[in-house]
């Protein structure tokens, strides 16, 4: 989403929370501070290959809140994509509902043609490397 679109999307919704998940040398700090509403939550995920500063006074005068999260966890079970990874078998008929669309790899455009189209109502679009 370019600047200009998030700018837009927030003076007209005041986004409560919003999510960094970019990282690198990204701006996405920036933006997020300026995109959430006064009073609101900025989580970042996105892991930063250099220091990055924030508008200290936008931060204050805002009253933002700033939560760092660790996308991929440990617990007592070991990594959570893992044990996740792990749980997948035994609910599959519960989940199932998730996938809603999938594509043979020759068909990899449609694939991401349905993820994009939102009237198609895609949760989980999907590739199989084997027809």
């Amino acid at each position: 989403m370019a600047e200009a679109e998030i700018d837009a999307f927030a003076r007209e919704f005041e986004p409560d929370v919003m999510i960094e998940s970019v990282g690198g040398t990204a701006n996405t700090i920036d933006q997020a501070m300026n995109a959430a509403r006064t009073r609101g939550t900025i989580i970042v995920q996105g892991l930063f290959s250099k220091s990055s500063s924030i508008n200290a006074s936008l931060f204050v005068f805002k009253e933002l809140r700033m939560v760092g999260s660790k996308i991929y966890g440990q617990s007592h079970h070991g990594p959570e994509f893992g044990v996740a990874t792990a749980l997948l078998p035994r609910h599959r008929d519960t989940i199932k509902v998730l996938q809603t669309h999938q594509f043979p790899l020759p068909r990899i455009e449609d694939a991401f043609v349905a993820a994009a189209d939102k009237t198609r109502r895609p949760i989980k679009v999907t590739v199989l490397s084997d027809p």
